[in-house]
């Protein structure tokens, strides 16, 4: 089972083997009664606009404007939809991404050249990137963060020591993707190949 998943050249649509686990952890405890992966998604939304009105807090220190945030992304449709199709992984995907961009804020503001928070965030990239392909764009994500939002001064040799592990997963990510990309039936289907 874990090969099916985790293998690139088992895939034939695209790489989310933390999806396929959930699926199968899911499955072992409730079988095929459809609750538990509609409340699964119900819950991660819930948990989603708790990041975002987290994140929003720590970088404004405005509650209001917080929850006007929160609330207006628990109403978005396109998040709200898809808390009603349980196969559709956007709600664990966002949920890890905001987890990350919270503990990198949290990271930044610390002021400690390696602390929990740092890889507290390591790891939620980790799952947003074996959720879902989006969660590749995390690094940038968090690099535009620190230099925008967080903003304090850094050498390019602390930016370095900062990046370095998400630059590692990226490079080994890459091939894999490349791999499934070029097997996918979506892909051939509409006509796009990875190429130059």
């Amino acid at each position: 089972y874990l090969v099916r998943y985790f293998d690139p050249n088992a895939q034939t649509a695209w790489y989310r083997p933390a999806q396929g686990l959930l699926f199968r952890i899911e499955y072992r405890l409730f079988g095929s009664n459809t609750l538990p992966y509609h409340l699964r998604n119900v819950l991660l939304h819930l948990g989603n606009c708790f990041w975002l009105w987290a994140i929003v807090y720590r970088v404004t220190r405005n509650r209001l404007m917080a929850f006007v945030a929160a609330l207006i992304f628990a109403t978005l449709p396109t998040a709200a939809i898809a808390v009603f199709w349980p196969g559709v992984v956007d709600p664990m995907v966002t949920f890890f991404y905001l987890a990350a961009v919270w503990f990198w804020l949290a990271h930044l503001q610390s002021e400690r050249a390696r602390d929990r928070e740092a890889w507290l965030a390591f790891s939620a990239f980790l799952f947003a990137l074996l959720s879902k392909e989006i969660g590749a764009t995390l690094p940038i994500t968090l690099f535009l963060i620190d230099r925008f939002i967080a903003a304090k001064p850094a050498s390019l040799g602390q930016l370095v020591r900062r990046y370095i592990w998400f630059g590692i997963v990226f490079l080994i990510y890459i091939p894999i993707e490349y791999i499934v990309t070029r097997r996918s039936v979506f892909v051939s289907r509409e006509g796009y190949s990875p190429g130059i």
